[in-house]
C-alpha cells in the first residue's frame, strides 16, 4: 500500500514536471517520454573564460544599460546649465543723419540658478548611483560564479568517489551476502539491507549527476551563453577531469545492464 502511494505521488509530480517543461517550449505536454544520458557531463571551462563571458551576461549587460542612460542625462543636465550666450553683429543705416552704423547684440536667456543646480545635483547623484549598482551587481555575479563552479567540481568529485569507491563495494558486499546466505551465514535481513545498499548508492549518484546539470544550468543562465557541447567536451581541457566523462558513461551503461 505505502508503495502505491509513494507510486501515485511521483506519478503526478512527473506530469506537474513534464507541463512546466512543455511551458518553457510555449506548446502542450504532447509527449510521455523523454531521452537523456545524466551521466554525460561536460567538461567546464577554467575560471578565466567564465569571467570573461560574465562581462557580457544578460544581468549586467542590463545594469550597464542603465549606467549609461544615467551618464547620458548628465551630459545632457550639465549641458542645459550653461548659459547659451549669443553674440550679434549688424549694420544700420540712419536716414535721417545719412549716416550708417555698425550694431553688436549679446543675449542670454534668463535661468533659475537654484532650480538648474539642483536638477545638475540630481541627475549627478543618479549617475554616482547607477555606476556604483553596476559595480555592486558585476561583483555579486562574479561570487555566484565563483560559488557555482566550485559546486560543480566539488559534485564532480562526489560523482567520481560514488562510481570508483562506493558503488564497487556495495556490489561486493552484496555479492559476499548473497554467498553467505546461500551457505546460511547470513538470514533474508542481512540480504535484503545488502541489497537496499546498492540500490540506495545507484539512487545517490543519480542525484548527484542531476544536480550537476541543475548546477549547470545555473551557471549558463548567469554567464548567458551555453558551457556544453555535443558530448563531453571541454572549452580548455584540463588534465584532473578529462576522463570523467568516459567513465561516467561506462558507469551508467553497466549499472542499466545489470539492472
Amino acid at each position: 500500500m505505502q508503495t502505491s502511494l509513494d507510486s501515485a505521488r511521483l506519478q503526478g509530480e512527473l506530469e506537474l514536471a513534464r507541463r512546466q517543461l512543455a511551458m518553457l517550449w510555449n506548446a502542450e505536454p504532447d509527449f510521455d517520454r523523454l531521452s537523456g544520458d545524466l551521466s554525460q557531463l561536460p567538461l567546464l571551462p577554467d575560471e578565466a573564460q567564465l569571467q570573461q563571458r560574465l562581462l557580457q551576461s544578460p544581468q549586467l549587460a542590463l545594469y550597464l544599460s542603465q549606467q549609461r542612460l544615467a551618464e547620458s542625462l548628465l551630459q545632457l543636465q550639465a549641458a542645459s546649465a550653461v548659459a547659451d550666450l549669443r553674440w550679434s553683429a549688424g549694420v544700420r543705416y540712419n536716414n535721417e543723419a545719412n549716416s550708417p552704423s555698425v550694431l553688436l547684440g549679446l543675449s542670454m536667456p534668463l535661468q533659475n540658478q537654484a532650480r538648474t543646480t539642483a536638477q545638475l545635483d540630481a541627475a549627478t547623484a543618479a549617475a554616482g548611483q547607477a555606476a556604483l549598482a553596476t559595480e555592486q551587481q558585476q561583483r555579486q555575479l562574479q561570487l555566484s560564479l565563483l560559488g557555482l563552479l566550485r559546486q560543480l567540481h566539488s559534485i564532480r568529485a562526489e560523482i567520481r568517489a560514488t562510481e570508483t569507491r562506493i558503488l564497487p563495494s556495495a556490489r561486493a558486499v552484496l555479492k559476499a551476502t548473497q554467498q553467505g546466505y546461500q551457505s546460511g551465514a547470513y538470514d533474508m535481513t542481512d540480504l535484503l539491507a545488502a541489497q537496499q545498499e546498492l540500490l540506495d548508492s545507484q539512487f545517490s549518484l543519480l542525484q548527484l549527476q542531476q544536480r550537476f546539470h541543475l548546477q549547470l544550468t545555473q551557471l549558463q543562465r548567469l554567464t548567458g551563453f551555453g558551457l556544453a557541447q555535443s558530448g563531453p567536451v571541454a572549452f580548455s581541457p584540463s588534465p584532473d577531469v578529462s576522463l570523467l566523462a568516459p567513465v561516467a558513461s561506462a558507469r551508467a551503461k553497466e549499472l542499466f545492464d545489470e539492472n
